[in-house]
C-alpha cells in the first residue's frame, strides 16, 4: 500500500502537481541547509541537473520533493531533458508513453493553424525537437506505433494518412502505395519546402528517428510476413534520410548509419520478391540472376561503408558485419537447399561471430547491440536447421543463441518489452520442435 502511495505522488510530480497531506510535506530547515553549499556554487544548478540525468527517474523525482529550488530545478530538467534519460525497464512505462506522446501531440497541435502546416525556425525548435526525442524514448520503450505517428503528424501528416498495421499481410511494393503513400507524399514536401539549415536538419532527424522504429518494430516480430511492412517502411523512409544527407552535407556518421539500415531492409524486400518464385539452377538464370544480382549490389555497398567507417569505430564495423550476415542469411534462405544454401549458411554464421567479438570488445556482452546480434546469429541457425542441417546441433546452437539474447535482452529491457518477448518466443520455438 505504502508503494502504491509512492508511486501515486511520484504521478503528481510528473503531471507539475503540487502534493500535500500527511507524508508529502517536502520542505524542511534541515534539507534546505544540506544543499546550501551545493546552491552556493557558481554551477550548481548545472550540477542538479547532470545529478538529475543519472539518477533513475523515481529517484529524481524523490530527491526533487526534498527542497523547493531541486522541485525548481527538476521542472526545468522534466519533461524534455528527463527524455533522453529514460530507459526500459522501468515501471511506469504505460504512463510515459501517454505522457511523453500527449506532450508531442500538443507541440504539433499549437502550429496546426498554419495553413499549409509551416516548416520554419519556429517548428524546428519547438516541435521538431520535442517530438524526435519523445518519439525516441517511446521508441526505447517499445512504444513503436505512437512514435511513428506523431513523427509523421510533425510533419503535417493528418491521422487518417498515417500507415497504420492494416497493411501487415500484404507483401513487397503493395507495402508502399494507398495509406503509406499519404505519409510519404507529406515527407518529399517536407524536404522540397526546406531552404533553411537548421529546419533542414530538423526534418532529417525526423526522418531518421522513422527509420530506427521501423527497424526495431520490424525486429520485435518472428514471422516473416508480419517484418515486411517495417521492412518496406524502413527502406522508403531511409532512402529519403540518405539522399538529403547525401546532397546537402550531413553528417557522416549518421549517413552511414541510414545507408546500412535501409540495405539490411532491402535484403528483406527482395526476399519477399524473389521467393515466390523457385530459385534457378545455374546463377545466370533470370530469376537466379535477379536476386542474387539483388545482393551482390547489397554486399557491394556495405563492402563501400566499410572501407569509409575508420579502424577505430568497432562498433560501427560490427553492425557493418552484422549486415554482412543478413545478406548471406537471406541468399541461402532464397536458395532452401543444396550445397550453394549450406554454403551462405555458414558465412552468414562467420559474419555473425566476427560482429559479435567487436561488439563485445566495443559495447560489452550485456549490452542491447550485442543481443541483438544474438538473436539474429538465432535466426540463421534455426532457419538453416529446418531447411538443410536437421542435427540435434544445429537445433542446440539456435536455441542457446536465442537465448541469450533472451537474457540480456530480459535484464536489460524487461520481460515485457517487445524484444524481450520476439527473443523468448524464438527460444521457445527450438525448445518445442
Amino acid at each position: 500500500r505504502g508503494g502504491s502511495c509512492d508511486r501515486q505522488r511520484v504521478q503528481r510530480e510528473m503531471n507539475g502537481e503540487e502534493a500535500h497531506g500527511d507524508g508529502d510535506v517536502y520542505v524542511s530547515a534541515h534539507r534546505e541547509c544540506a544543499f546550501d553549499r551545493l546552491f552556493a556554487l557558481e554551477d550548481g544548478d548545472d550540477l542538479v541537473l547532470c545529478i538529475f540525468d543519472n539518477l533513475p527517474l523515481l529517484h529524481a523525482f524523490a530527491l526533487a520533493a526534498t527542497d523547493h529550488k531541486m522541485r525548481d530545478l527538476c521542472k526545468l530538467w522534466f519533461p524534455w531533458r528527463a527524455a533522453k534519460t529514460i530507459h526500459p525497464p522501468h515501471p511506469v512505462t504505460e504512463f510515459l508513453v501517454r505522457k511523453y506522446f500527449g506532450l508531442a501531440s500538443l507541440a504539433v497541435t499549437q502550429f496546426e493553424h498554419s495553413k499549409p502546416f509551416a516548416l520554419g525556425k519556429g517548428w524546428a525548435v519547438n516541435v521538431a525537437e520535442k517530438v524526435v526525442t519523445a518519439a525516441s524514448m517511446m521508441r526505447r520503450l517499445g512504444a513503436y506505433e505512437s512514435a511513428e505517428e506523431v513523427l509523421l503528424l510533425s510533419v503535417g501528416a493528418t491521422r487518417e494518412e498515417l500507415p497504420g498495421d492494416a497493411v501487415v499481410e500484404n507483401l513487397g511494393v503493395q507495402l508502399l502505395q494507398g495509406a503509406m503513400s499519404e505519409a510519404l507524399r507529406h515527407l518529399d514536401q517536407s524536404l522540397e519546402q526546406c531552404e533553411d539549415h537548421q529546419v533542414f536538419d530538423a526534418v532529417n532527424h525526423v526522418l531518421c528517428e522513422l527509420v530506427r522504429v521501423s527497424e526495431e518494430k520490424r525486429l520485435s516480430f518472428h514471422y516473416f510476413n508480419k517484418m515486411l511492412p517495417y521492412a518496406a517502411r524502413a527502406v522508403e523512409y531511409g532512402k529519403r534520410a540518405t539522399r538529403a544527407l547525401s546532397n546537402r552535407g550531413g553528417r557522416p556518421d549518421l549517413e552511414g548509419e541510414m545507408r546500412r539500415l535501409v540495405v539490411v531492409n532491402k535484403c528483406w524486400l527482395a526476399l519477399s520478391v524473389w521467393n515466390e518464385e523457385p530459385p534457378g539452377e545455374e546463377t545466370g538464370t533470370a530469376v537466379s540472376g535477379g536476386f542474387l544480382l539483388d545482393m551482390k549490389h547489397v554486399r557491394s555497398e556495405l563492402a563501400e561503408l566499410s572501407i569509409k567507417t575508420g579502424s577505430s569505430d568497432m562498433e560501427s564495423l560490427a553492425l557493418l558485419e552484422q549486415a554482412e550476415g543478413t545478406s548471406r542469411y537471406c541468399e541461402a534462405a532464397y536458395l532452401r537447399q543444396g550445397e550453394e544454401a549450406l554454403r551462405q549458411y555458414d558465412l552468414a554464421q562467420v559474419s555473425f561471430e566476427r560482429a559479435l567479438e567487436l561488439l563485445e570488445r566495443s559495447k560489452g556482452k550485456r549490452s542491447i547491440e550485442y543481443a541483438a546480434c544474438c538473436v539474429e546469429l538465432g535466426v540463421c541457425i534455426g532457419n538453416r536447421r529446418r531447411t538443410v542441417d536437421f542435427t540435434p546441433r544445429a537445433k542446440l546452437l539456435a536455441a542457446q543463441w536465442y537465448h541469450r539474447g533472451f537474457s540480456i535482452r530480459k535484464n536489460t529491457l524487461g520481460h515485457q518489452h517487445p524484444l524481450t518477448v520476439r527473443a523468448g518466443f524464438g527460444y521457445a520455438s527450438h525448445c518445442r520442435d
